[in-house]
């Protein structure tokens, strides 16, 4: 299982994510929210990850607009929001070497298997995160786990799948053990204030998600 620390938004923040084991470092590019970084600062921040691959997460806009914003940040996985269409994410997929995710919002009471189809193929992980009127992600609310446990057997072996969405450092190890996800992403969970990591909680969560500090890695792999 991989985790990943998104709404980043300082060089600190990302140095001490990438130092203490996280597999992924999120940016938001949703404009007019407190988390967001214009993609030359995406760029810039970067230069603190040690190598950690960078995801930006983005809303619904053109194909050429994110392929701009993805390339000036030199991102290496792009994550969709919104009512994007399949045949748009392949498109995206096929201008850049990046990964490609997509997020489903979970209501309730649907059936998971079928929002997902569409995404066989398309994309490499989609990552269920919680329906909310007023935004995309990011709301530190959880969805109900139910519906995960239900399809899980039937999830397709191609498509990884990750869970967001209310995480924290106590809750990290009941989604692993309950939903065996490839990756879980958290971002107000591990937060002294929107956009500011509260290292104690970033250090919890990635010792809870089974990540070693770098520091510690065995050098002979």
């Amino acid at each position: 299982m991989k985790a990943k620390i998104c709404g980043l938004t300082r060089a600190e923040d990302v140095a001490l994510a990438a130092e203490l084991g996280a597999d992924y470092l999120g940016f938001i590019l949703v404009p007019d929210t407190p988390r967001y970084r214009p993609p030359a600062e995406i760029l810039a921040l970067g230069r603190e990850s040690g190598g950690v691959p960078r995801v930006g997460v983005f809303p619904s806009r053109p194909v050429g607009a994110l392929l701009a914003e993805a390339t000036v940040a030199n991102l290496q996985v792009v994550q969709l929001h919104g009512d994007v269409l399949p045949d748009e994410a392949a498109a995206l997929r096929n201008e850049g070497p990046w990964e490609l995710w997509k997020v489903v919002r979970v209501r309730g009471g649907e059936n998971l298997l079928d929002a997902i189809v569409p995404w066989v193929g398309v994309v490499d992980l989609v990552l269920l995160d919680t329906w909310h009127p007023d935004h995309l992600g990011g709301s530190g609310v959880r969805f109900s786990w139910d519906g995960v446990e239900a399809v899980r057997a039937g999830w397709p072996a191609s498509l990884r799948l990750g869970i967001a969405g209310g995480l924290t450092p106590a809750t990290v190890d009941e989604a692993r053990i309950r939903l065996q996800p490839d990756l879980v992403d958290v971002s107000s969970g591990v937060e002294a204030a929107p956009g500011q990591k509260d290292p104690r909680l970033v250090a919890d969560f990635l010792a809870q998600a089974g990540r070693r500090p770098r520091s510690h890695e065995d050098p002979t792999g």
